[in-house]
């Protein structure tokens, strides 16, 4: 899979389809189904675009955004603070590297709920990620939103640099887990670019 085309080649499939439905319904004079068609293969291309990204900061010690999305809830723990982001559908869904870390991931299948259903992140499909740098340790949970799409890897597990792909995934709901030791750079309501926005730097 091309990292640094426009469009991901997952998408080649649903833009095909859509597009060529659209052009036969055109033909056989179902206008308005030809048009819910283009529709369909507008939102593809916005549902698959694989921007390039430059992190604002490149400081070693600092974290970016690893999705597109709202920064919903900030929660200090004894030994983490949380930030959750929820993300749409017209955000792009490249998941990324939150900073320059070794790193691992799993996968667990699950079924795709709406976004303010109760199970949604207890039964939801669910992509988690762990990061390591030195003696620090960063955690992604990433859920699925209603939509179901094919996950795809960009790296396997080993060493990634800060904004680099890491997967694909269309995630609903994040839960970014951070040391005690960051110091923050973002509230609540912020909207945050992966692979772009600062989200704080472990001092």
């Amino acid at each position: 899979m091309n990292q640094t085309s426009f469009i991901l080649s997952n998408a080649f499939k649903p833009l095909f389809v859509s597009f060529a439905l659209a052009l036969l319904l055109r033909f056989l004079g179902f206008s308005l189904l030809s048009n819910i068609a283009l529709a369909f293969f507008g939102l593809a291309l916005i549902f698959y675009r694989n921007p390039e990204r430059e992190p604002e900061e490149s400081d070693a010690f600092s974290i970016i955004a690893p999705i597109d999305g709202k920064v919903e809830q900030i929660t200090p723990t004894n030994d983490s603070t949380i930030v959750e982001i929820s993300s749409f559908l017209t955000d792009a869904h490249i998941v990324r590297a939150p900073l320059q870390s070794h790193f691992e991931y799993t996968k667990r299948s699950g079924i795709n709920l709406f976004r303010k259903h109760p199970l949604h992140k207890k039964l939801g499909t669910i992509l988690q990620f762990s990061f390591t740098k030195d003696e620090h340790r960063l955690s992604l949970e990433l859920v699925e939103g209603f939509v179901r799409s094919q996950t795809a890897f960009f790296a396997q597990s080993g060493f990634a640099q800060a904004g680099a792909r890491m997967a694909f995934f269309n995630t609903s709901v994040a839960r970014l887990i951070l040391p005690k030791n960051v110091e923050l750079h973002v509230c609540t309501g912020d909207n945050l670019r992966a692979g772009e926005s600062l989200v704080g730097f472990i001092k």
